[in-house]
C-alpha cells in the first residue's frame, strides 16, 4: 500500500483509541440531528435518506479524515486516496462481483439458516426483527419509485454509502490494524469482523465479514482506496436496481436466489470456482 507515512510517536492505542474516540463524538451528533429530524418532519423519504447521507458522512467519513489528518504527514496519502485506480482494477472488480454472486446469495442462505439454542430464542427474535426491519426500509425506500428516484438512491445508497464506509473501514479503521507489527491477513480479518460487526446484523455476518476481507484486499492489491470503494458502490447500487427492476417486473425473479437451493444451487459451486480462479491470477489486473 506505500510507505507508512503516520507520523512518529502515535501509537498502535493511541490510533485506534483516537479514532473511536472520535467516531462516537460524531455518531452522537449524527443520532442527535437524526432524531431531531424525525421530531420535525417525521420518517418521511426525505428524511430517511438525509439521515443516510448524515450517516455517512458525518459517522463515517469525517472521523477517518479527521483523524489522519493528526496522525499522518500525508492524510489523502495514508488514506489510499491520492491513488487513482487503473481500468484493469476496477475490470476486476466487476468480474469478481460478477462471478462471486451465486455463491454470495448460498453464504447468505446458509448464514440465515442458523438457529440459536432454546435458550437463546428470544435473542434470535430481536435479531430477525433487525434484520427484517432492515430489508423493509431498502424496500420502502426503493418502492414506488421513477427511474430518476432511484438513480439518486443508487448515488446515496450506493456512491456516498461505499465512499463512507470504505473511508472509515478500510481507508482508517482497517490500515491502523495494517500498521500494528501483525499477520497481514489477520489485519484484514479484524477490520472484516468489525464491518460486518458494526452493521448489527447478525444473520447477514458471515456474508459481510468475506466482503468486507476482500475489499481489504482490493486495496492491499491496488494501492488505492478507490478501488474497494467503487466495488461497494457497485454492489450496493446493483440490490437497489434489481429491487427496481424487480418491482417493474423487468425481472423475473431476484438476483439474489441465484446459486441458493431455490435456484441453482450447483451455480454457487461453480461461482467459488470462479471466483478463487480470479483471485488466484490477480496479478493479470494488479
Amino acid at each position: 500500500m506505500g510507505s507508512n507515512n503516520s507520523i512518529s510517536g502515535v501509537s498502535f492505542i493511541k490510533k485506534i483509541g483516537f479514532f473511536f474516540s472520535v467516531f462516537f463524538v460524531c455518531f452522537f451528533l449524527t443520532a442527535t440531528l437524526s432524531s431531531l429530524l424525525l421530531s420535525r418532519f417525521g420518517s418521511s423519504h426525505s428524511v430517511v435518506l438525509t439521515q443516510i447521507v448524515l450517516q455517512n458522512v458525518l459517522s463515517f467519513a469525517v472521523p477517518a479524515m479527521l483523524v489522519a489528518a493528526f496522525i499522518a504527514r500525508k492524510p489523502f496519502d495514508y488514506l489510499a486516496l491520492s491513488k487513482s485506480p487503473k481500468w484493469m482494477h476496477v475490470l476486476f472488480v466487476i468480474l469478481v462481483y460478477v462471478v462471486s454472486v451465486p455463491a454470495m446469495n448460498m453464504i447468505v442462505q446458509l448464514n440465515e439458516s442458523i438457529t440459536l439454542p432454546d435458550s437463546f430464542a428470544a435473542l434470535e427474535k430481536l435479531l430477525r426483527m433487525y434484520e427484517e426491519a432492515a430489508k423493509a426500509l431498502t424496500n420502502q425506500l426503493i418502492s414506488g419509485q421513477t427511474l430518476m428516484g432511484v438513480i439518486c438512491l443508487m448515488l446515496v445508497l450506493g456512491c456516498l454509502t461505499g465512499f463512507g464506509e470504505e473511508i472509515f473501514f478500510r481507508g482508517m479503521l482497517t490500515r491502523i490494524f495494517l500498521d500494528k507489527p501483525m499477520n497481514k491477513h489477520l489485519a484484514i480479518g479484524l477490520g472484516a469482523i468489525v464491518f460486518s460487526f458494526m452493521h448489527f446484523q447478525f444473520f447477514g455476518f458471515v456474508p459481510r465479514v468475506l466482503m468486507g476481507a476482500l475489499f481489504s484486499y482490493m486495496l492491499v492489491w491496488s494501492g488505492s482506496l478507490w478501488v474497494p470503494i467503487i466495488a461497494h458502490a457497485i454492489n450496493n447500487s446493483v440490490v437497489v436496481l434489481s429491487t427496481y427492476a424487480l418491482e417493474r417486473g423487468y425481472l423475473s425473479q431476484s438476483l439474489d436466489v441465484y446459486g441458493t437451493t431455490q435456484c441453482m444451487p450447483w451455480l454457487a459451486i461453480v461461482s467459488v470456482a470462479a471466483t478463487v480462479a480470479l483471485i488466484k491470477y490477480r496479478k493479470f489486473f494488479f
